[in-house]
């Protein structure tokens, strides 16, 4: 509105350069930009693209899209860039291709855990087995396989001089401990949800479904490293 406020009142007709340059680049660009650097490349973008001549005319703005003739109007500029065949892919904003391939592998990932979460606990024709029976044996299996827990104080005896390895060490074990007791706590539970001794809740079944389908739970999440891993891999870890 300020920009056409300010053509009209030009008695000129030549557009107000310098002043469109510094909207565009100190106001409704820059005035989201925090960083120095980053606002003296959006002034140096604006100053590049909104020129006084017609030396741009032809330019390729984006791949795919170059620079119409001065003078048009907005629906003569919006046929000229629907004309023009733009799709939305990563090189239409100058990123690599590969982009799109990370993009895709993402909404793979969230289309196949929303098919496993949509799925209804009865028998699979693959797998031979229901959630139920896949997670009470994977319970069953890590509570085999899962160390005692540590005592740092016992950890400590015989340590005369601490230095730095040494408190880093015993933080590991803390953070050992308590990642297994979580795990050991978390299991017995949903095992006695299995086999129906106690009732289960929201919590139970999220985990029995990540478990159920070689996921690591959430609550396992919080108190261990970040990880990607899948359970297999994790509890092998």
């Amino acid at each position: 509105n300020i920009a056409k406020s300010r053509l009209d009142s030009d008695s000129s007709g030549e557009p107000p350069w310098g002043e469109i340059r510094y909207m565009t680049s100190e106001i409704l660009y820059g005035g989201h930009i925090t960083d120095d650097q980053d606002r003296v490349l959006a002034r140096t973008l604006v100053e590049a693209l909104l020129l006084e001549d017609n030396s741009h005319v032809g330019a390729e703005l984006i791949p795919g899209l170059v620079a119409p003739e001065w003078g048009l109007k907005a629906s003569e500029l919006a046929d000229h860039i629907a004309s023009s065949g733009l799709k939305e892919s990563p090189s239409t904003i100058w990123m690599h291709p590969n982009v799109e391939v990370g993009i895709g592998l993402m909404h793979d990932s969230e289309l196949i855990d929303g098919m496993l979460e949509l799925y209804d606990g009865t028998k699979r024709p693959q797998a031979g087995a229901s959630v139920q029976e896949r997670a009470s044996i994977v319970v069953d299996d890590i509570l085999e396989r899962l160390p005692p827990q540590v005592q740092v104080s016992q950890a400590r005896l015989g340590m005369e001089e601490r230095g730095t390895y040494i408190y880093v060490f015993l933080q590991e074990i803390e953070r050992s401990r308590q990642l297994t007791g979580t795990i050991r706590s978390s299991l017995v539970e949903l095992g006695n949800c299995l086999k129906g001794d106690i009732q289960a809740s929201e919590a139970t079944d999220a985990m029995m479904l990540s478990i159920a389908n070689n996921k690591v739970p959430s609550v396992w999440e919080k108190a261990a490293y970040p990880s990607l891993l899948p359970l297999g891999a994790f509890r092998v870890g």
